[in-house]
């Protein structure tokens, strides 16, 4: 489509305007990722797409043009960034890993906007009840969070050998008493950084 696009184009515009190329052929580069968001940018006003494909080249306008659809782009990414709700699921499990507890929860992200979105890594501290930090987890895998969709994921913090990770390590095995955790950190998606703080009940 983008390369359809580019060839009519520039058609269009050397019959019209033989002695300036235009912006139109340009258009193709910037399809594979940003086509979508410049369309939708200008399908509102055919005018103002139709004077912006027949405005002459210079590097000046090249720099200015690419900044433009860059801009956009950015400016719909962090629309779709901002959108996303992350839910804290259930402490899953608990295992151990030489002398240290590992514990699993799952991680509920839900996407309300129309396009999907890339979480690239999550990192962060888990913090007991009385805000000592305990742990510390680390996802560097991505996963898509689909267009209208949801995602789940089961995380995993390794705890530290403290006094402190006995009553979580407890809680967990016996079921009869209940102890709170909170996970402190950041989530990268598609470049941009969102903070995250999530609670997390260890026990019945």
């Amino acid at each position: 489509m983008g390369i359809l696009g580019g060839v009519a184009g520039y058609a269009v515009s050397s019959r019209t305007y033989r002695k300036f190329p235009t912006y139109w052929p340009l258009f193709p580069c910037f399809f594979p990722k940003c086509g979508k968001i410049v369309l939708s940018a200008f399908i509102r006003s055919p005018y103002l797409l139709f004077k912006f494909c027949l405005i002459p080249l210079s590097p000046t306008r090249i720099i200015l043009g690419a900044a433009v659809v860059y801009g956009l782009y950015r400016a719909y990414l962090l629309n779709a960034t901002g959108n996303l709700v992350f839910y804290p699921g259930k402490v899953e499990a608990m295992h151990f890993e030489g002398a240290s507890a590992v514990l699993s929860f799952s991680l509920q992200v839900q996407n309300t906007a129309s396009q999907d979105v890339v979480i690239n890594s999550l990192a962060g501290n888990i913090f007991a009840k009385d805000s000592s930090l305990v742990g510390n987890l680390s996802q560097m895998e991505p996963f898509v969070v689909p267009a209208n969709g949801q995602a789940f994921q089961i995380l995993q913090a390794r705890l530290g050998m403290l006094a402190i990770v006995n009553d979580l390590i407890r809680a967990f095995q016996y079921q009869n008493f209940q102890e709170k955790i909170t996970f402190e950190g950041s989530a990268n998606c598609g470049g941009i950084q969102i903070p995250l703080q999530l609670s997390y009940t260890i026990g019945p």
